[in-house]
């Protein structure tokens, strides 16, 4: 049965924090004092990191023994060419099948900002897939010889707007340490986590989801720094060059709360990811008054954006987005892109994106950006940068 989307009116539009911001507002920073006192925060670095086996829908539809006609279109009708994917799913521990492009993400973040693992003072990492104690930030920790006496957080179980939802608190850490980075560390392995049951709520799952891991340095900017607008590859240690984080906003969806659902299938012996038929509405729904919330603390409308970087959540959720900013299909390119090539990575989709901008080169200093995820609760996050 899937959930009601009530069309009823609601403020539940909530910024974590406004880094660099010129005024701090009432109930959107959660103090009254200004963040002026608070260090402008950047993007110094992004990284991005799948496993070396990869499929195409084709060829998953035969290693996953799909016969239900209805459930082969959902593998070849996506908008999804190939995923990478760890398979068989005993291959190889949990562990390992998330330490390693977590490894190799980050220190393909750090190298673009010219810094080293030992440099970070605060790192939180992102996984809905990755249940374990210690948890991963602390395995991480150790695995990259980083600073014991960093900070850190796990966010677990929080589903694909995780990533962008962790970069709140991260930049908020930023600000009030400027000059020591700082990284969200999102990864996602879904292949330990498919059910093969015959039905087509799974058939759904598992012809979306991909494994993959991404990873943000972000850096609060020192009196004095100039930071290079335009630039994200920080030539040298010490850089702050980059985007500028300006707001973060999100959106909770109360009525749509079982539209994407995690359920502990005994028959399985696993957890099950759900997901209803009306995610692609709740997105059509709210995703323009989140957005024009967020522009308008700015004092900007959707015409200003240059640059959308959105979760890649699936075909249709993809054009709901689209159709609720009124936006061209190619204002994300990016996003229909990574979905193409890579599935839905979850958590770290929407740097997946990011980082297929930055390598465009095409961003002028001056220019606005949006990030936007979508994820249970029903909820949308969204934060605005300007390079």
């Amino acid at each position: 049965m899937t959930t009601p989307v009530s069309r009823h009116s609601v403020d539940p539009v909530e910024s974590v924090f406004v880094p660099g911001a010129r005024k701090a507002t009432e109930g959107r920073t959660g103090s009254g004092k200004s963040a002026t006192t608070r260090a402008p925060v950047r993007i110094s670095g992004v990284g991005t990191a799948v496993p070396a086996d990869s499929y195409t829908q084709r060829e998953l539809v035969d290693v996953f023994g799909v016969t239900d006609e209805r459930a082969v279109g959902f593998f070849l009708n996506g908008g999804i060419e190939r995923r990478h994917l760890t398979l068989p799913e005993g291959r190889v521990d949990k562990e390992t099948r998330h330490l390693d492009p977590a490894s190799r993400a980050i220190l393909a973040a750090l190298d673009r900002a010219g810094l080293a693992p030992r440099d970070l003072g605060y790192l939180a990492l992102v996984t809905s897939t990755g249940f374990m104690t210690p948890g991963l930030s602390a395995r991480l920790m150790a695995h990259l010889d980083m600073d014991p006496a960093a900070g850190r957080m796990d966010v677990v179980g929080m589903g694909c707007n995780a990533g962008l939802n962790a970069l709140g608190p991260v930049a908020s850490w930023a600000a009030g340490h400027p000059g020591r980075p700082a990284a969200v560390v999102c990864v996602e392995s879904f292949s330990g986590a498919f059910v093969h049951d015959g039905s087509l709520a799974a058939a759904v799952v598992n012809s979306l989801f991909g494994d993959g891991a991404a990873a943000l340095v972000v850096r609060g900017e020192e009196d004095g720094a100039k930071g290079g607008a335009g630039s994200s590859t920080g030539s040298s240690a010490g850089s702050s060059a980059g985007p500028e984080l300006l707001d973060f906003a999100s959106v909770l969806v109360a009525d749509a709360i079982g539209a994407m659902r995690v359920e502990f299938d005994r028959n399985q012996g696993k957890r099950r990811f759900v997901l209803e038929r009306d995610v692609p509405g709740v997105v059509r729904a709210y995703a323009a008054p989140l957005i024009d919330r967020l522009l308008a603390g700015a004092g900007l409308t959707r015409v200003d954006i240059a640059h959308w970087c959105v979760h890649s959540g699936g075909k249709k959720v993809v054009a709901a987005v689209r159709d609720s900013l009124g936006l061209e299909s190619a204002a994300l390119r990016h996003t229909t892109s990574v979905l193409r090539d890579f599935g839905n990575v979850s958590s770290g989709s929407f740097l997946f994106s990011y980082e297929r901008l930055l390598d465009e080169k095409i961003a002028e200093p001056g220019e606005y950006g949006v990030f936007m995820t979508m994820g249970p609760g029903s909820t949308i996050e969204a934060a605005l940068f300007r390079f």
